[in-house]
């Protein structure tokens, strides 16, 4: 891979960072980011959507040596799916050919920006691509295997084509071609976090077999992991609302909503409170959870 071929193919990536109660230069996802620039010489355009009450950036981190920020603030937190909706916006503005999704707490190796250039050199069929995602203990998260609506970790990975049928992926440091991201009909912005993954692939199946995992492993933590009560409660009345909206009536759902109620009452367990269970039945059984989608 020359450096012009690097660099072209960088000049076609929008990155896209969600941040949400998390100043810009504490985010994980930008410093390693910024980090995988240096001694580059390269310049990458960056999609910032702020969900924070208030802003979490200053004047003077609107551009640096290897970027420039484009940035919106919105107070009024519609989520990861509307954010990155905004950035295919601008990304077709910009005449960008991809679109690199980030989250707030994903760690990039230092050669992430080339990993994933060499990538899309070597296989420009394809048009999604994803690293490993791991935890700081080695889970991986992603890819991960895919059954009642739910992602379980897998033990083994294979680098390169992967059968997307009965796989998933997360969000964070997905490589979608800008045409697939339109074609797919961009992220439900009704579903604001939970769930927004993996309903987005559901409709990608729709039209590709496969994805591409590139050999490049990110850290990354999931909410879900939060040790506090407070954080827990509001993390799993989150993931209710979500699955309310994304769950159909089919078997898969069926069991999702079944093994939701095992999380309630174990989490119920684990801090001594009900509360947790009270959640599960007055988000979900509130109306008809069964639905179809439309």
């Amino acid at each position: 891979m020359t450096f012009t071929e690097l660099n072209s193919t960088v000049e076609g990536i929008l990155f896209i960072l969600v941040i949400y109660k998390r100043r810009l230069n504490e985010s994980d996802s930008f410093i390693s980011l910024v980090n995988s620039l240096k001694n580059t010489h390269l310049n990458i355009d960056i999609f910032i959507y702020d969900n924070s009450p208030s802003s979490m950036i200053l004047n003077e981190e609107l551009s640096g040596e290897n970027w420039k920020i484009h940035y919106v603030h919105d107070e009024t937190n519609p989520g990861v799916s509307k954010a990155y909706n905004e950035g295919f916006k601008l990304g077709k503005k910009l005449n960008k050919k991809w679109l690199l999704l980030l989250d707030q707490d994903t760690k990039l190796p230092d050669d992430a920006i080339i990993k994933y250039c060499r990538a899309v050199l070597d296989n420009n069929e394809h048009s999604l691509f994803a690293p490993i995602l791991v935890s700081t203990n080695g889970t991986i998260y992603s890819p991960c295997n895919y059954f009642f609506k739910r992602g379980f970790p897998m033990n083994s990975i294979e680098i390169g084509i992967l059968k997307a049928r009965r796989k998933s992926l997360l969000n964070s440091g997905l490589l979608i071609s800008v045409d697939i991201f339109e074609k797919v009909g961009g992220y439900n912005e009704r579903l604001k976090l939970d769930f927004s993954d993996f309903e987005f692939l559901d409709r990608y199946r729709k039209i590709s077999d496969n994805f591409f995992i590139i050999n490049t492993e990110c850290i990354h933590e999931l909410s879900s992991n939060e040790q506090d009560f407070h954080s827990s409660i509001t993390n799993f009345t989150r993931y209710c609302k979500g699955l309310k909206i994304y769950i159909v009536a089919d078997f898969d759902s069926f069991c999702l909503f079944y093994l939701t109620l095992i999380r309630a009452c174990k989490l119920s367990f684990r801090f001594r409170n009900i509360n947790f269970i009270v959640v599960f039945f007055v988000t979900l059984l509130s109306i008809s959870t069964f639905k179809i989608n439309t």
